[in-house]
């Protein structure tokens, strides 16, 4: 018997640029040598902490034969996570059908729930710490008001003493799970139109397998949610929020409802240059109908894109950069919503 072929040398990159080159081949098969270079507890370790173990578990379970694979510890802590995350997305799933009273119209999911359901990630793959639901009024109040009665006070309001908190969480049956009345605090988003939670709400669409219980946004909602994050963070997004935005970008149909994604063209504008600095951006090719940024402010928002720290770096930049950078989006963004009868209050 001829003796096996002699391991592939593995590429010698940093992890998170290996992690963005195997997401950014998107389904095509992950070539051996990065799954090698994947097959590591550095880059296992920064897997899980992205929240992606699940996902590189599927790939490198396509990739490498099993017994590279069952005499790795790296590859069964990266399995392990891969089937408590399916448990969790189901135990969810079905905590929400028994918890939604049944006057109340069902929750639009946002970010990793609404992914998992719409088929972004196949459960399991992308980790999710609660499910967002985003319910306008006068239907959040009410939700929150029937599970602080049912299950206890909030355990995560946001907002402050002025206001109503934009999203309260619940602790139902063990699990986490936070109502959002908007997007972002008040002034950080769009209240009304086709951007706010009634109009984002109002366009989507049942989710497949909720038994009613949920709603997904419209992919062009989905996108605006991904910008308001964004705008949110000041530009402090993990590598798992950029490969959610190309994955996002990729599914968006060549028939793209653009209007509401009107205003926002400077923020999608800054978010693609940035994606486009990593292996993230090879090959994408977004819709003719997506709204982009029109000279000079494209450039503008370009070389603003290039000056910052590399989105793939683990460093958290700086509150204050965060705070610069959130204000110049502001401004950047504020003459698109204004023309739309929107603003920023």
């Amino acid at each position: 018997m001829p003796p096996p072929p002699a391991p592939l040398p593995a590429p010698t990159l940093p992890a998170p640029t290996l992690l963005a080159q195997a997401l950014a081949l998107d389904d095509a098969p992950l070539p051996a040598p990065l799954a090698l270079a994947l097959l590591t507890p550095r880059a296992a370790a920064l897997a899980r902490g992205e929240g992606l173990g699940g996902w590189l578990w599927a790939r490198l379970a396509e990739a490498l034969p099993p017994p590279a694979l069952s005499a790795s510890p790296a590859a069964r802590a990266l399995e392990d996570e891969w089937l408590r995350q399916q448990w969790l997305h189901e135990a969810r799933l079905a905590a929400l059908r028994r918890a939604l009273p049944p006057d109340l119209p069902p929750p639009a999911l946002l970010k990793g729930a609404g992914y998992a359901l719409g088929g972004l990630w196949a459960p399991g793959e992308r980790a999710a710490s609660d499910w967002d639901l985003l319910l306008p009024e006068p239907h959040a109040s009410a939700l929150c008001a029937r599970w602080a009665a049912r299950y206890g006070a909030p355990a995560l309001p946001r907002g402050d003493a002025a206001r109503p908190p934009y999203s309260e969480g619940f602790m139902v049956e063990g699990l986490l799970f936070e109502v959002h009345r908007a997007l972002a605090p008040a002034g950080g988003w769009p209240a009304g139109g086709a951007l706010g939670a009634a109009g984002l709400w109002a366009r989507a669409t049942d989710a497949p397998g909720a038994g009613g219980a949920a709603r997904l946004l419209r992919p062009e909602g989905a996108l605006a949610a991904w910008a308001a994050q964004l705008l949110k963070g000041g530009g402090a997004l993990r590598l798992r929020d950029w490969a959610d935005l190309r994955r996002l970008t990729r599914a968006l149909p060549h028939d793209l409802d653009a209007a509401p994604l009107a205003p926002l063209a400077p923020l999608l504008s800054f978010a693609l240059a940035r994606l486009a600095r990593t292996p993230l951006g090879a090959g994408l090719a977004p819709p003719r109908a997506l709204p982009l940024a029109a000279p000079p402010l494209a450039a503008t928002l370009g070389a603003l894109a290039r000056a910052l720290p590399h989105p793939l770096s683990p460093a958290t930049p700086p509150p204050a950069l965060r705070a610069a950078l959130r204000a110049a989006l502001r401004a950047a963004l504020r003459p698109s919503l204004r023309a739309a009868g929107l603003d920023l209050r």
